[in-house]
This record gives C-alpha cells, structure tokens and sequence, in this order.
C-alpha cells in the first residue's frame, strides 16, 4: 500500500498540535504511587473512559533535558521543508503491508 503525504498545512497543524507542552501535577500520594509502581499506570477521564497512561521515569535513568535553543531552531528549519510528510499511522500501515 502506497503512502500518501499529507498537505503542508495539514502536517503543521498536527506538528503544531503535538508540540504543546502539557504538563500534569498529581498530589502527593499519586505522585508516590506513580514512582512505586513497575507498571504504566492508565489515566482515566470523569466518566472512567481511558485517555492515556503513565509511565515514571525509570529510578537508574533521569527526565531527558529540555530541548536547546540549536534543537529548536533545527525542528523549525525541518519544518518549513517542503516534505514529503507521513503521519505515523500511515508509515505503520506501509510497514505492515511489507510484512511477509
């Protein structure tokens, strides 16, 4: 199955959407759960429907450092190319399609 690039406009607004920095604070005791717990601990919204999951940082590794300045400015550059652009679901797809 070929692969279909996406529209320039359409992977910057999906870019742009991912690139949100979203940030969580949990009380004390989740946050003592979280870092207790071997496995990814599931995050449900009001009404219980599962929206994601969290994982703790492993306790022999540390957060990875924030992007620099150089990492951003080379992110943007990449930005304006003119692609092709590929969504991730649609490389899975062709990878799949290769499969034996």
């Amino acid at each position: 199955m070929p692969l279909t690039p996406l529209g320039r406009g359409e992977y910057r607004e999906t870019l742009t959407r991912l690139a949100v920095m979203l940030e969580i604070l949990v009380d004390a005791e989740q946050a003592k759960l979280i870092a207790e717990t071997e496995t990814a601990v599931p995050v449900l919204d009001p009404n219980g429907k599962l929206i994601g999951h969290v994982v703790r940082v492993p306790k022999d590794k540390e957060s990875p450092p924030p992007l620099t300045k150089e990492q951003i400015a080379e992110a943007e550059k990449r930005l304006g190319s003119e692609g092709p652009w590929y969504t991730t679901e649609q490389v899975m797809n062709h990878l799949h399609s290769l499969e034996l």
